[in-house]
C-alpha cells in the first residue's frame, strides 16, 4: 500500500487525539483533509468497498490536488475544466474533463492511474 505509507503512521493514541480535535470543532488543513480522502480511496480500491464523498469534500480535495498534487496529474488537467458529473461541482477553464466526484478525486490524489473524460464542448 504506497499511497498508506506515504501518509505517515497515526495510531493508537495519536489516532484518537485526531479524532477527539475534529469532534471538538477543531480546525484540519485541507492537506490533512486531502491525505485522509488519498488514504480512504487506497482503502476503498483495495477492499472493493465503495466510498462515499459528500460534495463539498469532494470538491475542496480536488481543487486543492489540481494545483498542488503531483506534476503528471497537474499535465493532465491544466487548461481543462474539471467537472463532477454527480456533485455538481466544477472549476477551471478550457474543455471539460468529467467524471463522478470519487473518480476524479481518485485520478488527482494518484490512487487511480485513469484520466476523468474529455467532453466534447457543448453547442
Amino acid at each position: 500500500m504506497p499511497y498508506i505509507s506515504r501518509l505517515g503512521a497515526v495510531g493508537g493514541d495519536d489516532l484518537a487525539a485526531v479524532a477527539d480535535a475534529i469532534a471538538a470543532g477543531g480546525k484540519r488543513r485541507i492537506r490533512d483533509l486531502s491525505r485522509t480522502v488519498t488514504a480512504a480511496l487506497a482503502l476503498s480500491r483495495d477492499t472493493g468497498m465503495p466510498i462515499a464523498l459528500a460534495p463539498r469534500t469532494s470538491g475542496a480535495v480536488a481543487l486543492y490536488l489540481a494545483t498542488s498534487g503531483s506534476f503528471d496529474v497537474r499535465a493532465v488537467v491544466r487548461g481543462h475544466t474539471l467537472r463532477s458529473t454527480d456533485d455538481g461541482w466544477e472549476f477551471g477553464k478550457g474543455p471539460a474533463m468529467e467524471d463522478t466526484s470519487t473518480r476524479l478525486v481518485a485520478f488527482l490524489c494518484g490512487v487511480s492511474q485513469e484520466p476523468p473524460r474529455l467532453t466534447p464542448p457543448r453547442r
